[in-house]
């Protein structure tokens, strides 16, 4: 009789026996969970120079370099996918990339290889920026574009904080998705060569880590074992 009362007080299939509602509460917060799981978007922000004489070469090898690589990454990655921005200028880069940590972990291991070579393609690279957990993406896709943009050295400023320098790419890339043909207007073009007056500033300066270094920093451990919290005498082995 209980078994009866119990089997007509729920719902219609469910059995008295079995806990199968579907609705919980926990259930809720796990579906919650996993919809956000692959929404943690990063954007990384760093700059190189270009080794070797400044041509047309060069340029094209890098473009092709990281097409191939980040079209790589795209198929075998289970993450987000990347977008962002590749700026190639006569002597110098900018990457702007947004996806997972274990794609950019990938990409800044790629790029410490790269320099290691015995050609490499760029040399004195350095870590600008690094922002997590972002809300959105500043692009829908990943696409390099070499410019022809030549800088005077002479107009070069003396100093270029890293925040200045981060501004002015965020500006830079604010306009590049405003044309839409992809041709660069006055107010672009004057972006650019303060964008390229920092980048040649900032690279052979030490006030930021290289890729390595930053590769480093981020690999290591964080739940380290002080000196204080050794106890004395030590602990010994109760059971063999």
């Amino acid at each position: 009789m209980a078994g009866n009362r119990l089997a007509n007080s729920l719902p219609s299939g469910v059995s008295p026996y079995v806990n199968a509602y579907k609705n919980s509460l926990f259930e809720e917060v796990e579906k919650q969970k996993s919809s956000y799981k692959k929404c943690f978007i990063h954007r990384l922000v760093y700059i190189a120079e270009i080794n070797g004489p400044s041509g047309d070469d060069n340029k094209n090898a890098i473009a092709g370099h990281y097409e191939q690589f980040v079209s790589k990454i795209q198929k075998n990655s289970q993450t987000e996918g990347i977008t962002g921005h590749l700026f190639i200028y006569p002597g110098c880069i900018v990457h702007l990339i947004e996806t997972s940590t274990e794609n950019l972990a990938v990409i800044l291991k790629d790029l410490s290889d790269m320099e290691k070579g015995a050609n490499p393609l760029l040399k004195d690279a350095r870590v600008l920026v690094v922002s997590h957990c972002l809300l959105s993406r500043m692009f829908t896709s990943w696409a390099p574009q070499i410019l022809t943009v030549t800088l005077s050295m002479q107009e070069c400023a003396p100093h270029t904080e890293p925040e200045e320098l981060l501004t002015q790419i965020y500006k830079l890339c604010t306009s590049i998705q405003e044309i839409k043909d992809n041709s660069l207007s006055k107010v672009a073009e004057q972006s650019l060569l303060m964008v390229e007056e920092g980048v040649h500033n900032l690279c052979p300066s030490s006030i930021l880590r290289s890729p390595s270094e930053f590769l480093q920093t981020y690999r290591k451990p964080i739940n380290i074992l002080m000196d204080s919290e050794i106890m004395w005498p030590t602990q010994t082995r109760l059971y063999w």
